[in-house]
Parts: C-alpha cells; sequence; structure tokens
C-alpha cells in the first residue's frame, strides 16, 4: 500500500473479512448479473501478502492445532472451516461457505450452535472467530524436516576491503544458533567453484568444475562455529584461491553446486558477487525450484557498468524462487549488510536470545518469512480464478502456485472471472490458503485469509465500495504482463519458452492498455 494504515482487531460479535493488510479486494462488492459486471469494467481482483508484517497495534494471527487428525476441510473443495462456515443448531455439521457442501464433524469438535449459524464457543475458536488463522499440520502435510539452512556463494575477485566486509556481515547475520546451518562456496577467476567443509584440523576446500557438491550434507553444512572458521579461512586463501587477477569466472558453477548440495534439505543461496551467474538462468530456476531452494543475489556493480539484459534474467530467476535482487554500486559495504540483515531477517535465529518457552514459540509462529509453499486459492460459486501473477513457478493449475519461500514483502495479484450469475444480497467468498514451513520452529503450518464480497444489485453499490488503490495496483500489474513488460511467472512445463526480451514499445503499449481500462470504466 502508497499509505499508513493500522488494522484494528473487529469487535468479538462482528463477522469481517481478513485485515487488507494480508488481502484486500479490488471492489467490496459484486455485481449479481455476469454481463453487468462485465460492463461495469473494474477489475476483480485480490491482492494478497499472505505473511505480511503487521504493525504495532494490530492483532497477531491465532494457531489452531487440531494434532494427527488435522484441520476440518470440507470434503468437496477441500476449503477450511472458517468464520463464515455456517452450522446447524446441534454444532455436528457445516456448510461450507464456498461450495456449500454440508460437513460432519468429529464428536469431540461439535459444539452447540444458535440460529444464526454460528456456534456458541466461536470466540475461543481461532478459526471461527477470525478470518485469517494459522493451522498446524502434519502426516501428508510435512515432506521433510526443515531447518534454516543457506548457502553463502561469495565472489573471491571482489577487492580486499569488500571481501573483508562481506565475510564479516555473513559470520554477523548467518552464523546462527540452534539447528542453523551454512553452506559455503567461493569462485574466482579460474573458473572452478570452491566447496568448504569441515576437517580434521580446520576448514578444508576442494574445487569443482562440474557444477556438483562434492561432499555429503552433513560435511559441508557447517554450524555456526564450524561456518565462521571457514568465513576466517576464506579471507587468509582469498588470493591463492583466485588465481590471476581478473573477474570471478565460476559464479554458475558454484550456483549450480550449491544448489545440488541443498537438493535433499532445500533452504536458501545467498550470493555476493561482482560477476553473477548469468548463463541458462531459466533452467537453474526450475532446478532451484524442484529442490525447493531460493536464490538472493546481491550483485556489486563494481565497473558501474550493469547490463541491463543481466538484470532483468537475474531479478526472473530471483522472482521464480521467492528471493530478492539487490544492485549495489560500487562497493557498497554497508548497503549489503542492510540489505542481508533484511533477508535473513525471520529466517536464522538470534544466537544472543534465550532458548524459547512454549509461548515464545506460539508467538514465532507469526514471523514474516515462509519456506517450502504452495499457495491454493478457491472461490465460491460464480467465480474462478483466472490467473495468479507473482513470485513462484506455474505447474498445472491457474489456482495453485509452488515457490520455494515467501517474505513479508511477497505479494500476488489473484484476477478472478465471472462464470454465472449471483444472488444478490447473497456473498461471494474467496480463500487464500498458503502451506508452508516456519523457519523459526520448523513447524508445518497452513496459513488462511478468507475474504466476502457483498453481491450488489446496484452498479452505484459496485462502484461506491471501490478500493482505488487496490484498482490502480492491479490495472499496472495486468497491463505490464500483457505488455510484455514483466513477466507473470515462470512456466514448469517444456513447451513454455523463456521470457522474451521486452519489445521496444512495451511500456507504450502497457500505458495505452491502462488508458482504454480507465476509459471503459468511467464511461461506464
Amino acid at each position: 500500500p502508497t499509505c499508513n494504515f493500522v488494522c484494528a482487531a473487529p469487535e468479538p460479535h462482528v463477522l469481517a473479512n481478513c485485515s487488507p493488510r494480508y488481502a484486500r479486494a479490488t471492489t467490496g462488492t459484486l455485481l449479481a448479473s455476469k454481463e453487468a459486471h462485465r460492463r461495469a469494467a473494474l477489475p476483480c481482483a485480490v491482492t494478497l501478502r499472505p505473511v505480511a508484517k503487521r504493525r504495532d497495534g494490530e492483532p497477531p494471527i491465532k494457531l489452531a492445532d487440531f494434532g494427527a487428525a488435522g484441520p476440518p476441510r470440507c470434503s468437496r473443495c477441500g476449503g477450511f472451516v472458517s468464520c463464515f462456515s455456517r452450522w446447524d443448531t446441534r454444532g455436528d455439521r457445516w456448510t461450507c461457505h464456498l461450495c456449500g457442501a454440508a460437513n460432519d464433524a468429529p464428536g469431540w469438535y461439535a459444539h452447540p450452535g444458535d440460529a444464526s449459524g454460528r456456534r456458541a464457543d466461536a470466540f475461543h475458536r481461532p478459526e471461527l472467530r477470525d478470518a485469517s488463522v494459522d493451522f498446524v499440520v502434519r502426516g501428508q502435510y510435512k515432506v521433510r524436516d526443515q531447518r534454516p539452512v543457506a548457502a553463502a556463494i561469495i565472489d573471491l575477485s571482489l577487492d580486499d576491503e569488500t571481501l573483508r566486509g562481506v565475510l564479516e556481515a555473513c559470520r554477523e547475520f548467518l552464523t546462527g544458533c540452534g539447528e542453523a546451518r551454512l553452506g559455503l562456496c567461493t569462485f574466482g577467476q579460474d573458473g572452478a567453484a570452491h566447496v568448504w567443509r569441515r576437517g580434521v584440523s580446520g576448514p578444508a576446500v576442494a574445487a569443482t568444475r562440474e557444477g556438483f557438491c562434492p561432499f555429503a550434507e552433513a560435511a559441508w553444512l557447517l554450524d555456526a562455529e564450524a561456518a565462521a572458521d571457514a568465513l576466517d579461512a576464506v579471507l587468509k586463501l582469498a588470493r591463492s584461491l583466485n588465481g590471476a587477477p581478473g573477474p570471478g569466472k565460476g559464479g554458475d558453477v558454484a550456483l549450480e553446486a550449491a544448489v545440488d548440495g541443498l537438493s535433499e534439505s532445500g533452504g536458501r543461496v545467498i550470493v555476493a558477487a561482482a560477476t553473477p551467474p548469468t548463463r541458462d538462468l531459466r533452467s537453474m530456476a526450475l532446478r532451484c525450484h524442484e529442490a525447493r531452494v531460493s536464490v538472493d543475489v546481491f550483485w556489486f556493480d563494481q565497473t558501474n557498468q550493469a547490463d541491463s539484459r543481466s538484470a532483468a534474467a537475474l531479478g526472473s530467476a530471483c522472482r521464480a524462487t521467492g528471493g530478492r535482487l539487490c544492485y549495489l554500486a560500487g562497493n557498497d559495504v554497508e548497503g549489503f549488510r542492510a540489505d542481508l540483515a533484511t533477508a535473513v531477517f525471520d529466517y536464522f535465529p538470534d544466537p544472543d536470545a534465550p532458548p524459547p518457552s512454549a509461548e515464545a514459540i506460539d508467538a514465532a509462529e507469526g514471523r514474516c518469512y515462509a519456506h517450502d509453499c504452495t499457495l491454493k486459492i478457491r472461490c465460491s460459486s460464480g467465480l474462478a480464478v483466472q490467473r495468479v501473477l507473482g513470485p513462484g513457478v506455474v505447474e498445472n493449475f491457474a489456482d495453485e502456485r509452488d515457490v520455494a519461500s515467501v517474505r513479508d514483502a511477497s505479494t500476488f495479484l489473484i484476477e478472478l472471472e465471472r462464470t454465472g450469475d449471483l444472488e444478490a444480497g447473497s456473498r461471494a467468498h474467496v480463500q487464500c490458503a498458503l502451506l508452508h514451513t516456519c523457519p523459526a520452529t520448523g513447524r508445518r503450518l497452513v496459513r488462511v485469509h478468507n475474504v466476502a464480497l457483498r453481491v450488489a444489485a446496484k452498479a452505484a453499490d459496485h462502484y461506491k465500495f471501490a478500493d482505488v488503490e487496490c484498482i490502480f495496483a492491479a490495472l499496472l500489474k495486468a497491463a505490464a504482463v500483457d505488455a510484455g513488460v514483466a513477466e507473470a511467472a515462470l512456466a514448469s512445463d517444456d513447451a513454455a519458452e523463456a521470457a522474451a526480451p521486452v519489445a521496444a514499445d512495451g511500456l507504450k503499449k502497457a500505458r495505452d492498455a491502462l488508458v482504454v481500462r480507465c476509459v471503459d470504466a468511467l464511461y461506464e
């Protein structure tokens, strides 16, 4: 958002949407007639920031743990029970707010309800009280044990002062405590990747030119003490490993080796380089996606002659994995420190923090970083997901998106389409569910956000509840993608080609499309 606001908690008896901090619809209403909605020419979309950072004064998202049985879900559409679900008076049967199917609740979960369709214990259950909730899940939802893991790739061709600052920053922010692990790869002018591991008498290094990790995870993923020793050794051996003076040439091999080393555990790759990887980044992004590895690139432009095409390719690869690209002019070590601290915030545990209590562990679930994620969008009858614009890789379904990591600034634009008429006075619903791992605790969670839209018969009500800021963002992003200025998402199928270069008139096409959409909306 472009304005500052605080989303206060609604009154306990008020049935409200999730906070607009997490999900905002372009309009608060839908027109009952599909044809009338089309003529209104306003975009029908939801902007979603599933793990957005809340401001002081805003209520946290509560946890709901149903044990091995998992949260109650609709037997027809798979939607999660929510505050918008309707219950019978005995409280042992509920109606899905998305598809309208009736579902039986287990005996231990039943509780009497009232004539309005709400249960008497709704105020004590976050999944029945709030439109946003975190479900703790187990069993089929969990694919592997996830702990904070990262691999740092460092360009040894950086000058001595910059390299020292980069290593100090990595030691400060990447060597956490507990079960956090750090892998280390370096590359230089010789074109080889140097993979560091724990040795008998100290850090040891092996060179590879084939793009694979020569060590098992237990050997090259180091704890805090071993990682600090390896970073110190890099500074001492940097010049001998780099070879002749010149730009580094092994960035592509180092990235492939790091991803190969993280193929079983997943995690993050953090690249600090003056010559970052540029070879076949689309294939590399798909490989990172398969291994659930996100890529963050910190690009030191020491010659001030950055190639915009390389920046676009790097940005696309980072975006496909949920990472970020940071451009640093010259030898901006302080900028690197600040950007690195932001990038790893809420991923690595604080080494100075005391052991967490049970209450602190539960509070940590509200952190603004999610790893190994799958986003699923479900809509009520009369609505369907047309496409999702945002980070990640498109698999087979328009309403589903896989992404290695989601951070507080990660934003998805969910474009909806009308599939039929709706009943005036009723409500249409959109449910966004993000399956992810919390790095703070290693627990698998599903964060659910629910949005309800009132169905209106008059166009005046439709325009009255329009969110101008959200409409602007939706129109701008859609126009940029349709004109080829930006990429909607990385496609995983073999037939999909890499994004075509931006046409010379791409920006003009985007501006013209925006003008046409605005004129159509104002004319109606």
